[in-house]
């Protein structure tokens, strides 16, 4: 499972320590606990989801219908994970799941099992299953992307959703498919991404026109910003 939190974070030369730049997966051992973070911003990004998928949830949710099973799981995890480490911010009772600091509540079984799990966490939420021996997307909750569509990436391989990826092809493809071979349940991975983008907004869909003709070498510190967002990669079983 593949979960991206955008966030706004000062250039921290710990990200590029000895300034030089490199394509490379950079991940790292996780510990269950810091599976999931919250911060200053939950309960505006939660709201912010809610009213992104009332207006757009087709853009911006997507599953096959052969990945039930595996996105219930996903909740089944997210739910007893929220309720372990995070008792202050989630309580259940039955079938309801209330957040403690939006005032939000779910019928656990009213909404597809990823769909609802995408609504509860501040991050976004891909689910990648295996067929042949090659992970396809099978489904996906993402609010925040970063000019990519969640439906024109549905149930391709992992080279597939990357290629406009510079360099992914020739030196990611292999050490990635490796690692999703190796990935175990209990010892989960994850990454810093980062990336120069023209807007602060957290949902960033494909635009039209590009907007490079905008961009000077006058404006462009105060039209272009640097998004970093923290992947976590967990297997289910």
């Amino acid at each position: 499972m593949h979960l991206d939190l955008p966030v706004e974070l000062p250039v921290n030369p710990d990200y590029w320590p000895d300034g030089q730049w490199r394509l490379k997966l950079g991940l790292r051992p996780l510990q269950l606990e810091a599976w999931i973070e919250i911060d200053e911003q939950f309960g505006s990004e939660l709201r912010l989801k809610q009213a992104l998928l009332s207006q757009r949830h087709a853009d911006l949710f997507v599953s096959l219908p052969t990945s039930l099973s595996a996105q219930q799981r996903v909740l089944d995890l997210l739910v007893q994970h929220l309720l372990r480490f995070f008792p202050g911010h989630y309580q259940q009772q039955g079938q309801s799941l209330q957040n403690l600091i939006t005032g939000q509540g779910w019928n656990l079984a009213e909404l597809e099992p990823l769909d609802l799990a995408g609504r509860l966490v501040q991050e976004d939420l891909c689910l990648m299953q295996a067929e042949a021996g090659v992970y396809r997307l099978t489904a996906a909750s993402v609010c925040f992307p970063s000019r990519w569509e969640p439906r024109s990436k549905l149930g391709r391989e992992l080279t597939q959703i990357h290629r406009p990826v510079p360099g992914y092809g020739d030196r990611l493809a292999r050490p990635v498919d490796g690692f999703f071979d190796r990935l175990q349940p209990d010892y989960p991975g994850w990454r810093l991404n980062w990336s120069i983008v023209d807007s602060p907004d957290l949902c960033l869909l494909p635009r039209e026109e590009p907007c490079s003709a905008l961009i000077t070498a006058t404006n462009a510190g105060q039209r272009l910003w640097l998004r970093i967002e923290r992947q976590t990669l967990r297997r289910l079983a």
